[in-house]
């Protein structure tokens, strides 16, 4: 009798151990269908749900990942006129922006964004029923409906971002992106527009971010103690590449990009002027104490090239020339990104028409997203390493830069960022 029971109790604790399993693969089987952002809510369920998202986090490719808001001029509009073109059927900047947000892939460690003044002064978005962060409700104002209290894009987009996930970039005159569906990337000189890049977490890279005050003394060129108090970035933490965006209001006294350049000659340098520069607590900051922003990428998977198509060039063909020299240093293409900082000058009116240039770009890199600006000032250089050399950079390192010859007008600064996977991190 109690060997009987004994069976019975092994079958019943068989039985339970094999529908569990069944129950654990249904789970994650549904659960792989799910964005980052409801992976994270997951994990709060049970120990078996946490390992489960994990699990599904971890086998995701981590990859930048770019949506755009805004209109595009059409070609047929002709110079003095202008048709609104929806992108993938949005027109509202929630619907373009924070609803996909929620349908990305893997969590944001860093989030960068453009976006043209027009956008940033018109757009706000309406708090139905929610109070701002900074009221503290009390029994005069708890039954308030918050309905007048509007959003700026940056608290907008903040809100629907993790908590350690920092908004990086700038207010310009333009806005250069690509949509999430990866399709042509697009030049946005006229109308709303708005570029993001998020960035998650990616094995072998790291992005840091800092801001240069406007009266940094630079009569001499700064050591590496100097550099890390500016950036405070750690000196063993080798930069392959810097985005410099500099509030135009100033006439900054100093060259940043050749104060870089001269600790470090292995570096690919893009950027430009700007109207307003977006960072987390610039609030908290005096205007000359934050008028530029610097954001570095390190990583022993990172490769980087810069180029800059120059204020003569005009015809497409020298523009794809150009271009072509950052596909001749044989960058992995498998998970890169790209910047663009053209000058307000180029564009529609310069070529008599418009995406001359990040179509081309698009065609040479069809899988790489774009993003940048159309600002009043570009930095940058040709920096042309060859990656498939022992040594990328015997040919760069020779080369000398005076101060002054980072900046240009009329221009136009790419700028290619990969993380090779096959290189070990």
């Amino acid at each position: 009798m109690e060997g009987n029971q004994r069976v019975s109790g092994a079958l019943q604790q068989c039985d339970l151990t094999s529908v569990m399993n069944e129950w654990t693969e249904i789970i994650e089987h549904v659960l792989q269908f799910l964005p980052g952002a409801s992976l994270e809510v997951c994990k709060r369920v049970c120990r078996n749900w946490k390992e489960i998202a994990d699990r599904i986090l971890k086998n995701r490719i981590p990859k930048v990942q770019p949506i755009l808001y805004g209109w595009h001029r059409e070609d047929k509009s002709g110079p003095s006129s202008f048709k609104a073109v929806k992108l993938e059927g949005c027109r509202q900047f929630k619907d373009a922006t924070g609803e996909r947000i929620q349908w990305l892939p893997l969590p944001p460690k860093v989030t960068i964004m453009f976006v043209n003044n027009e956008t940033w002064e018109k757009v706000s978005i309406p708090m139905s029923c929610e109070a701002p962060s900074n009221v503290t409700p009390t029994k005069s104002n708890k039954k308030i409906r918050w309905s007048s209290y509007k959003l700026t894009i940056e608290e907008y987009i903040n809100k629907r971002l993790p908590s350690n996930c920092p908004i990086l970039g700038a207010v310009a005159g333009g806005a250069i992106g690509t949509p999430m569906s990866l399709g042509p990337s697009l030049e946005i000189e006229s109308g709303p527009g708005c570029a993001i890049a998020f960035i998650p977490e990616i094995p072998g890279l790291e992005v840091h971010h800092f801001l240069l005050p406007f009266d940094y003394d630079s009569e001499n060129l700064p050591t590496k103690e100097d550099y890390e108090n500016m950036t405070g970035i750690s000196r063993d933490k080798h930069i392959k590449a810097m985005i410099l965006l500099q509030a135009s209001e100033y006439d900054v006294p100093f060259d940043a990009a050749h104060c870089f350049w001269s600790l470090n000659r292995d570096i690919a340098i893009a950027g430009g002027k700007v109207d307003n520069i977006i960072a987390p607590d610039l609030d908290k900051k005096s205007e000359d104490e934050a008028c530029i922003l610097g954001i570095a990428f390190s990583g022993d998977n990172v490769q980087a090239a810069s180029v800059m198509v120059e204020s003569h060039i005009r015809d497409p063909k020298e523009v794809e020339c150009q271009i072509k020299k950052l596909k001749d240093c044989n960058i992995s293409e498998e998970n890169s990104f790209a910047f663009m900082f053209a000058c307000l000058g180029r564009g529609y009116y310069f070529y008599r028409k418009s995406n001359v240039e990040a179509d081309i770009f698009r065609k040479l890199f069809p899988r790489t997203p774009l993003f940048g600006f159309f600002g009043n000032g570009e930095t940058g250089y040709n920096f042309l390493p060859d990656y498939s050399k022992t040594d990328p950079y015997v040919e760069t390192k020779n080369k000398n830069y005076t101060f002054g010859s980072f900046d240009h007008g009329y221009t136009t600064i790419f700028c290619l960022i990969s993380v090779n996977p096959t290189l070990p991190v």
